[in-house]
């Protein structure tokens, strides 16, 4: 009875490379693992989560554009779709390296609410954005 080298060495080399998968797999697993719990620590001990007299809200960061938006378009406002609908006018966006134009658009209007636009505020080093919102 002769034994095939070839085949018991490819059965050799599968299980071998079986057993590497399930070990960078493992580290993987670990990896992520890590990630979340150092991110969340991140979170947790940064006041990312700034009380609030209300409810806990999230803390966005804000991003500093070096580059000054341009001047807004003026945009022609079509009709009114509905009663209680307001505008909500359109404004600059800065999307990878330069920046886009948002169209204005018609917005349902909460009861006891009011829009609040949103509007790019000079800092020390850019640019900000600060979006817009519906606030009583």
């Amino acid at each position: 009875m002769s034994v095939n080298h070839c085949s018991v060495a490819a059965s050799m080399n599968l299980i071998i490379r079986k057993e590497f998968e399930m070990k960078i797999n493992q580290q993987k697993k670990w990896t992520c693992r890590a990630v979340l719990i150092v991110l969340t620590l991140v979170l947790i001990t940064s006041g990312a989560f700034a009380h609030n007299k209300w409810s806990w809200r999230f803390w966005t960061p804000q991003i500093v554009i070096r580059i000054a938006p341009p001047a807004p378009i003026v945009e022609v406002v079509p009709p009114r779709p509905v009663a209680r609908a307001i505008w909500i006018p359109g404004h600059w966006e800065f999307r990878a390296s330069n920046y886009i134009w948002i169209r204005g658009s018609w917005d349902r209007h909460p009861r006891g609410k009011h829009w609040v636009p949103g509007h790019w505020v000079q800092k020390r080093h850019g640019w900000v954005w600060m979006r817009g919102h519906w606030s009583r």
